[in-house]
C-alpha cells in the first residue's frame, strides 16, 4: 500500500472510531428543535440561543458542527441556513427523523456505552420493555423513533407485496400503527386494527386519524405474550420478532398461529443477515441493529435460516423473502 492509499485509510478509520459525534450532534439539535427554528429560513447564531435558551458562542459552535455535517449551511459569519440533509430532522414533515436521532443519544446511546459488558454477559446492559413503558416521556421518544423509522419500510412493503387477497389485517405489536396506516391508504379494501399494549392507545388512535384511516383502523390493546385477536386473514409483524431472543419469539409466534389458523399468511418484516458476513455497506444496518438487540432487548436480527428454524419450531413454515427498496424484507411464512 503507497503513502496515499495509507493516509486515506488512516483517516477512514479516524472518521469511523469518532463517529460518535455526528450521533450526538443530530440528536442534540433535534432536541433543541433547531432543524425546526432555522425552517423558516436563515437565522442568526443569536436568535437561535435565545430560542434554545444557550449561551450565543456554545449554539454558535453547534451550528458550525452542523454545517459541517452537511444540516446546515453558514451563510456568512454569524447566519445559518437548513440543508436538504438538515430538513430530514424537522419534526414537522412526513418521514422526519427526528425522533430517531433523540433516540440514539438517549437509551440507544447508554446502552451502546455498556457494549464491553454487553459481550461480555450477552446479555442487554439497560432495561427491556417494562422500563420504557414506565417511563411516559422516554415512551413517546423511543416509539416515535420506530413510527419514523417505519414510514419508508411501510411504503415499499405496501408497494412490493400484494394485500388485495386480504380483507383484514393485524399488525401485531404495531405501536402507533404506520404500518398499518401506509398499508390502508394504498389498498382501501382493507380494513385493520394495531394489536399492542394500551399505554399506545391514545397516541395510536390519534395517528390512524391524522393518517385518514381511523374509519378503517381499530387499536386493540393486549401482550402478544398473552394472546392475539383472531378474526383477521393476514398477521403482519414489523420489528417484534428481532426484538426477541428464540423463545420469547417462539411464544409471539404460537399466539399468532393459534389466532389465525391453518394457511393463514403470517409477514415478518425484519432484516436479513447474509450467511457469511462481509464489509458490504448494505448490511451495516442489519449488523448495527444486530447489537442494539443484544444491548437493549437480549433479541437478536437472524439470517434466512434461522428463520427458517425459527418458524418450524412455532408451528409456521417460511414460504418466501421479499426484497425491496429498503433494508428490511417481507418475509411470508403460513400457519401449519
Amino acid at each position: 500500500m503507497n503513502d496515499e492509499a495509507t493516509r486515506t485509510l488512516r483517516n477512514e478509520m479516524l472518521e469511523m472510531i469518532s463517529a460518535c459525534w455526528s450521533t450526538q450532534i443530530a440528536g442534540v439539535a433535534c432536541r433543541f428543535r433547531i432543524p425546526d427554528l432555522l425552517a423558516a429560513g436563515p437565522r442568526s447564531s443569536a436568535d437561535i440561543a435565545a430560542a434554545i435558551g444557550a449561551p450565543a458562542d456554545a449554539a454558535h459552535r453547534l451550528l458550525r458542527a452542523m454545517c459541517a455535517l452537511d444540516l446546515a449551511r453558514q451563510c456568512d459569519a454569524d447566519h445559518f441556513e437548513l440543508t436538504e440533509r438538515g430538513s430530514l430532522l424537522r419534526s414537522d414533515v412526513p418521514g422526519t427523523l427526528s425522533g430517531l436521532a433523540q433516540s440514539w443519544i438517549g437509551r440507544q446511546w447508554t446502552s451502546w456505552a455498556l457494549l464491553e459488558q454487553g459481550i461480555r454477559t450477552g446479555k442487554p446492559t439497560v432495561g427491556g420493555f417494562e422500563t420504557v413503558a414506565a417511563d411516559p416521556e422516554a415512551a413517546v421518544v423511543i416509539n416515535q423513533a420506530q413510527a419514523d423509522r417505519s414510514r419508508l419500510p411501510a411504503a415499499e412493503i405496501a408497494r412490493t407485496y400484494d394485500f388485495s387477497r386480504f380483507t383484514r389485517l393485524l399488525d401485531v405489536g404495531g405501536g402507533y400503527g404506520t404500518v398499518l396506516s401506509t398499508v390502508l391508504r394504498a389498498y382501501p379494501q382493507l380494513k385493520g386494527a394495531v394489536l399492542d399494549l394500551a399505554y399506545h392507545e391514545d397516541r395510536a388512535r390519534a395517528a390512524l386519524a391524522a393518517e385518514g384511516v381511523a374509519d378503517r383502523a381499530d387499536f386493540i390493546g393486549g401482550s402478544f405474550f398473552e394472546s392475539v385477536p383472531s378474526g383477521f386473514d393476514c398477521y403482519l409483524m414489523k420489528s417484534i420478532i428481532h426484538d426477541w431472543a428464540d423463545a420469547e419469539s417462539q411464544v409471539i409466534l404460537r399466539n399468532t398461529a393459534a389466532a389465525a389458523g391453518k394457511g393463514t399468511i403470517v409477514l415478518i418484516v425484519d432484516q436479513v443477515l447474509p450467511e457469511i458476513a462481509d464489509a458490504d455497506p448494505a448490511n451495516h444496518s442489519a449488523f448495527r441493529t444486530d447489537i442494539t438487540m443484544l444491548l437493549g432487548t437480549g433479541g437478536r436480527e437472524r439470517t434466512e435460516a434461522e428463520f427458517a428454524a425459527l418458524f418450524k419450531s412455532s408451528g409456521l413454515t417460511l414460504q418466501r423473502i421479499i426484497p425491496n427498496n429498503s433494508e428490511f424484507r417481507v418475509i411470508e411464512a403460513t400457519v401449519d
